[in-house]
């Protein structure tokens, strides 16, 4: 297909899309994504891959400099003294890594070396975005800088099954993530604000997928004193907080289970939800008949671990959340209507 083919694609599919419909706004952005392949050179392709981590570092180094908050704070616009003086950072620094992170739209270059703020730099330093942000570049760039050498060396493992055998992440670490989360207090509170994120999705929540006003008015109805939904490394409860907004007659017991650590940072408990502490690698302690467990699987790993724990509870409740619904052919479909699904959670294979 030629490039003026390819523009025409992208054109009607911009006219298509309102702003309201995701199915949509992923189909503009797999057009986009596809004309950029297209007007590529195979040489400019491989060098946009071979510095594209750059432009990940460069903003996390905005963000822990607090340069981009300071943006914020402001209001207008801030030079690179400005910003020097404010954060500490080099301004020579600032100017450099700048051109990088204004590049990508994460902030404005309005003169030179002079800087504003926009919706994406708004948008990046709410805390849950950026402990999002962080907990990924942490975790993330130092797993994957291990994987050429473990295929090097053939210990390459993506689901270890015995007591020689480690994940990538391990092999980084020397642990799991939980377990590194568990001894470092400040990694624990950005991934705790990272679950906080879910909340800016526009993508459709679990209990959107799952038609649960019926079925928990139906088949699934429970009394007002059983437990209805029990979230498994619920965070602060966020989750079941929007699903009791959305469903305030459904009646039934909200219980979120987490470590002690996640809940002792919580400012203002979420109403309507039970929070109990729990590390699920134990026995699941709900030993009534809630409707369904609402998980949320990293990983088939996690999934592997944290399903053994679950077992004496499966015989009377379901497996909700990403598990229970990410192979139902709506959710496959993206929204139902056989549209792509946005490439982020192509990406996450969420």
């Amino acid at each position: 297909m030629s490039l003026l083919e390819l523009i025409d694609e992208v054109k009607a599919a911009a006219e298509t899309d309102n702003g309201q419909d995701q199915g949509n706004h992923a189909e503009l952005l797999d057009k986009i994504h596809r004309l950029q392949q297209a007007a590529e050179t195979p040489d400019e392709t491989v060098m946009r891959l071979r510095w594209q981590f750059m432009t990940t570092a460069a903003t996390r180094f905005a963000l822990e400099y607090g340069i981009l908050n300071a943006l914020c704070e402001s209001g207008g616009p801030m030079t690179a003294a400005d910003l020097a003086q404010k954060t500490g950072a080099d301004a020579l620094l600032i100017v450099r890594n700048m051109r990088l992170v204004t590049y990508n739209g994460v902030c404005d270059e309005v003169d030179h070396g002079t800087y504003a703020p926009n919706d994406r730099t708004r948008f990046l330093t709410l805390p849950a975005i950026a402990g999002g942000f962080n907990h990924l570049y942490h975790f993330g760039f130092k797993t994957t800088q291990m994987i050429p050498e473990l295929v090097q060396e053939d210990k390459l493992v993506q689901f270890p099954q015995s007591a020689d055998e480690r994940s990538p992440i391990q092999h980084a670490f020397g642990d799991t993530m939980f377990g590194v989360l568990s001894k470092d207090a400040r990694r624990k509170k950005v991934f705790d604000d990272y679950m906080e994120a879910r909340r800016y999705s526009k993508e459709p929540k679990w209990f959107e997928i799952f038609p649960a006003g019926e079925k928990f008015t139906g088949e699934l109805k429970a009394g007002r004193d059983e437990p209805l939904l029990v979230d498994v490394g619920g965070g602060k409860g966020h989750d079941l907080a929007l699903f009791r907004q959305r469903f305030p007659d459904v009646e039934g017991r909200l219980i979120c289970q987490d470590l002690p650590a996640t809940f002792s940072s919580l400012v203002e408990k979420p109403k309507g939800v039970e929070l109990t502490e729990h590390d699920f690698f134990e026995p699941q302690p709900v030993k009534g008949k809630p409707k369904c467990f609402t998980p949320i699987f990293r990983d088939d790993l996690t999934f592997r671990s944290r399903r053994s724990s679950l077992l004496p509870a499966q015989h009377y409740a379901r497996l909700a959340g990403r598990q229970m619904h990410q192979h139902s052919p709506k959710h496959c479909d993206g929204d139902g209507s056989g549209k792509k699904p946005h490439p982020d959670r192509r990406l996450r294979g969420a």
